[in-house]
């Protein structure tokens, strides 16, 4: 499974034209999102969703992914396990130390992450501790909210002429309706 999650990434991200994992006419995808702590922001724009089965655990993986859509490069992406379809409850976003979400998510877990395009800031902010809810599920579209905390790093030059790094934390909340495979 590890070895699929940056093909189906790299074709949602780079191909928005195709449409890898169906789609459902009718219903906008899209999200908000309130960024507080070291980095304030306020994010709006498109949100997709896929699926996909680890053949070796047999479990569902779901990938959740938020792009501004002020032209910038910031995002949410949020990727969890479940045994079959995401049910309508909530569940932990977990602490995620590696950059591949699936090597640190157990069963009903999910992890999320947050890239933005601030050079005085490391590129993504990893989540911490934190809950995904969602207010309504089917195979073709995903509703709710998610509260995490995430940890990055703040980077500076210092007198020596060489870059230091400081630990900094953000809080990130907010909603999104998510359409399978909705062009980003």
């Amino acid at each position: 499974m590890t070895k699929m999650l940056p093909i189906i990434i790299f074709v949602v991200l780079v191909y928005p034209g195709c449409d890898p994992f169906g789609s459902d006419d009718g219903v906008e995808s899209h999200f908000n999102a309130t960024i507080s702590g070291d980095i304030t922001a306020l994010l709006q724009g498109r949100a997709s969703f896929g699926t996909f089965i680890d053949p070796a655990t047999e479990l569902t993986a779901t990938i959740i992914i938020l792009t501004a859509g002020d032209g910038t490069q910031r995002g949410i992406s949020i990727s969890g396990l479940t045994v079959s379809l995401i049910e309508e409850r909530s569940y932990p976003i977990i602490t995620l130390s590696s950059g591949n979400p699936f090597e640190a998510v157990n069963q009903n877990e999910f992890a999320a992450s947050y890239t933005h395009d601030d050079a005085r800031y490391s590129e993504t902010f990893q989540s911490q501790l934190g809950e995904l809810s969602f207010s309504s599920s089917s195979e073709s579209m995903l509703q709710g909210s998610f509260l995490f905390d995430a940890k990055g790093y703040r980077i500076s030059n210092n007198d020596n002429h060489s870059y230091d790094t400081t630990e900094v934390f953000i809080s990130i909340e907010g909603n999104f309706t998510s359409v399978r495979g909705d062009v980003l």
